[in-house]
Order: C-alpha cells, then structure tokens, then sequence
C-alpha cells in the first residue's frame, strides 16, 4: 500500500507519524483491496478567536473501487488522528457488510439502494438546502457557531478539483455514505449527464439533474 502523510502549518514530530503509520498497517491487513492512503494534517486557527488553533486530521483510503474519507478536529493531534482512525474503522467495517451481502445476493444497503433512496427529482426545498444533514466528518468548534455578519458578504475561498467516474445512483449511494458526505456529484451512467445526489432531512435521498435553460 502506498502511503502519503503531509503536515500543513506546522512541523510533524516523528512519533505522531510512527503512531499514524501503525494505524495504516492496521487498515492495510484488514482490507484485502486497499491501494493507498492518504493523511493531511493542518493546524488551523479557530474562527473569532485569534489566539486558538485546533489540529484537523483526514484520513482517505483509496481501495479498487471505493475512497473512504474521514475528518476530525480537536485541540489535541494524537486525539484527532485517532478519532479519525476510529470512524475509519466503522466505516470499512459497513463497507465490508454492504459487499458480503452484495455477494450473496442480498441488498448492498441492508435493503435495496433504489427503495431506500426513494428519489426525488424535483427540487429541494429551501429548509432541505440551507439546513442539509450533518456529514459524520463534519467539524467545528465553539466559535464556529456564532453567526457571521450578513454586512461582511462573503467569497469562493476554496476550489477543489476531482476526478469522476461513470456510476449508477445505487453507486453513488454507497460512495457519498463512505465519504461521509451530505450531498454528492457524480456522473449517471444511465443517461451519460452529471447529477447531483442528496440527503433529505427524512432520511431519505434527493437526486438532482440539471438541466439547460
């Protein structure tokens, strides 16, 4: 398995990276399909309190068809990196459930991933946008509560860049719940178009698809 761990705002010490490392040799005997692994490591100041930082670990792990996300902050590193590690390992664990049964010819999602999107293709409401499901990896502190001044407008402060790949929406199900994420873009292999996947506040899940006007 080819490893990757990077430090960002601050200098690594060499025993975190050796307890991140055995981490990874754990997760490597125990998932017969893992390629790599990637850890970034940041140091981060806390909004509204210019004299607080809190350490962010994310963890991905990239199998043969799967990349399996986690994140965590703390004020503590060691605390982080392992909470990281702890939902990463809940995480295989279901990944490895959802393939058993796929093998056996059972639902992937404990019941089939079509019944349980229950897809809606009209659009969202406005309270299931602005107040979407909380991603399991999602992080924040105290002051990240506090409500940002609606008069200070705001800006694109971060682009990312991702490589996509054709999926059915019963795919882009397990793929979104194993990144730990609210919503997802992927591209439909039925109908060769980009579509937007969702959490509903219910439970269930939303599929976008865009459409020029």
């Amino acid at each position: 398995m080819e490893t990757a761990i990077r430090a960002r705002n601050f200098k690594l010490r060499p025993d975190i990276e050796e307890h991140i490392g055995k981490r990874l040799e754990r997760f490597d005997r125990h998932v017969e399909d893992l390629e790599s692994a990637e850890v970034l490591l940041s140091q981060q100041p806390i909004r509204h309190n210019s004299q607080g930082f809190q350490y962010v670990a994310q963890f991905t792990l990239h199998t043969r068809h799967d990349i399996v996300r986690s994140e965590v902050a703390n004020d503590e590193l060691l605390t982080a990196v392992d909470q990281a590690c702890d939902r990463l390992s809940r995480q295989l664990e279901r990944r490895k459930t959802r393939l058993s049964r796929r093998k056996k010819g059972q639902d992937g999602l404990g019941r089939s991933a079509a019944s349980m999107m229950n897809v809606s293709t009209s659009a969202p409401s406005v309270v299931e946008m602005a107040a979407p499901a909380q991603p399991p990896n999602a992080y924040y502190s105290a002051g990240d509560q506090e409500q940002a001044d609606p008069d200070e407008g705001g800006a694109i402060v971060r682009v990312k860049r991702f490589s996509i790949k054709p999926m059915h929406p019963e795919e882009a199900v397990e793929q979104m719940e194993l990144l730990g994420h609210s919503f997802f873009i992927f591209w439909n292999a039925d109908d060769e178009r980009m579509h937007v996947l969702y959490r509903r506040n219910d439970g269930d899940y939303g599929l976008l698809e865009p459409e020029l006007s």
